[in-house]
């Protein structure tokens, strides 16, 4: 799942699934986001760990939507 945040210039599509750990960085005022898979790297950004939280919830509201639509609409039956 891809979240959009930002390092203060660039705003980005992060790989959510390739994160393995997010740190608050008091003296920087940023959240570390360790980055395994192909991208193995350390990104900062601007979100705090629980802003980030509540984009990955709403990301996920979003996905479950789509699928629900996808599948037969709103009142289509849940298997």
């Amino acid at each position: 799942m891809f979240v959009k945040l930002s390092d203060g210039t660039i705003t980005r599509g992060i790989n959510m699934d390739a994160v393995i750990q997010m740190r608050f960085d008091e003296d920087k005022h940023q959240t570390e986001l360790f980055l395994l898979r192909e991208n193995a790297r350390l990104v900062f950004v601007d979100q705090s760990p629980e802003e980030i939280r509540k984009l990955m919830d709403a990301e996920l509201e979003r996905l479950s939507q789509i699928t629900i639509w996808s599948i037969g609409g709103p009142n289509a039956r849940r298997r």
